[in-house]
């Protein structure tokens, strides 16, 4: 008999072949391993089927669904939730996930057990370390938000509507699955993750662990705008609806008397947002200017960067040969510094890569402006595939 897991991941995917078995060996690798991923594929056209299915045949945890036409990126969401429930009904945990980001080994255990110490949480997630198609990973800026001790609704609702930024990592977070239901089915709308975090705050905490945990992959030539949100929610095309300013739908939307304070709070958002933009160009437009002229030191590169040894025990590897034997005697991490391109290759094969950042001063990159520059990391870290890579 199959044990009942705690948490499902309901993993919505479309044509993520470049990095959904990264993805999915990242949750089935978790400390805390009583977990099912449930994979809703939404008709894609690579070869993201054959992947899933290699994995639902490795590991009875993992199964595999595929939508008989494209339902578009919210519909998708609301299937993965309901295959879910209809899979793994005891489950008391559920968390959405995507084809292409990288859960860390920890994630699971530390937010299930923010959970479980705090029955007023509805939601708990961790920092977030941004990472381009390779794993290279950008400046880490974190963003500290949660609603702990905030104990009236219109409260935590007036807060996440006011004060929250980055509600994609949020949305990814591990959530109770009863809250989820009462709080209404993913809504089909524009930064509909925002408005699905407002009704979820009516029903309890967010609970932040201040622990890195999570990768989120910004993917190259993909920007968060809204014809591409569009496009990716509405694939029968648009209303007119997906057209007017967020600000105005989503208090519409709501419900529970909440419309009122969505509506103040959305402007007031909204408006901050652009405000924002203007202010962090200012600075760093005056930052290099002050370099630029000997007013301001350059920051010094780090050494060893923040996090090149964190998952268990690390070795160093210098040769191409001792990659297989470290992934044959079971070593869950290892690590370069100036790898050589044949090194990069043996790595690629049995360990999942990424690369941490150093700063180097100057202007550090973005997400919007495309992947890290080459050369920014002296380091490689790898973490142990589940399956190693098939080289012909």
């Amino acid at each position: 008999m199959e044990p009942v897991p705690s948490t499902v991941f309901g993993l919505a995917a479309y044509n993520g072949e470049a990095h959904i078995a990264e993805a999915i060996e990242s949750l089935l690798s978790q400390t805390r391993s009583d977990l099912a991923v449930v994979v809703v594929d939404d008709a894609s056209t690579d070869g993201t089927a054959e992947i899933c299915a290699r994995y639902a045949r490795h590991d009875f945890r993992v199964s595999y669904s595929r939508n008989e036409r494209q339902l578009g990126l919210s519909r998708n969401w609301q299937r993965a939730f309901e295959l879910a429930g209809e899979r793994h009904r005891a489950a008391r945990y559920f968390a959405w996930a995507s084809d292409h980001d990288v859960w860390g080994p920890r994630w699971h255990e530390r937010l299930a057990s923010e959970l479980e110490a705090h029955d007023e949480a509805v939601l708990a997630y961790p920092l977030t370390v941004r990472v381009d198609d390779v794993g290279s990973e950008y400046p880490t800026r974190e963003r500290l938000f949660d609603t702990a001790g905030v104990t009236d609704p219109h409260d935590r609702v007036r807060w996440v509507a006011g004060e929250l930024r980055g509600a994609g990592e949020l949305v990814y977070g591990l959530m109770r699955r009863s809250a989820v239901d009462r709080s209404g089915p993913f809504p089909v709308a524009m930064l509909a993750d925002r408005l699905f975090l407002v009704r979820l705050a009516a029903e309890g905490e967010f609970r932040q662990v201040r622990e890195r945990l999570w990768y989120r992959r910004f993917r190259a030539g993909v920007r968060m705008t809204n014809a591409r949100q569009r496009r990716a929610a509405f694939p029968d095309g648009a209303p007119l609806s997906a057209y007017a300013p967020w600000w105005i739908t989503h208090p519409l939307m709501v419900g529970g008397g909440y419309g009122a304070t969505l509506a103040r709070e959305s402007l007031r958002t909204a408006y901050g947002r652009k405000s924002e933009r203007v202010r962090r160009n200012l600075r760093w437009r005056k930052r290099h200017a002050l370099e630029r002229l000997g007013l301001r030191e350059r920051p010094v590169p780090s050494q060893v960067p923040e996090g090149a040894v964190d998952i268990g025990e690390a070795v160093h590897v210098a040769s191409p040969g001792e990659v297989r034997r470290l992934y044959e005697e079971g070593f869950p991490e290892i690590y370069a510094v100036d790898a050589t391109p044949e090194l990069c290759e043996a790595f690629e094969r049995y360990y999942w890569l990424r690369r941490p950042w150093l700063d180097r001063g100057g202007r550090k990159p973005d997400p919007t402006d495309g992947p890290v520059p080459q050369g920014e990391s002296r380091y490689l870290v790898g973490r142990r595939r589940l399956v190693p890579e098939s080289r012909g």
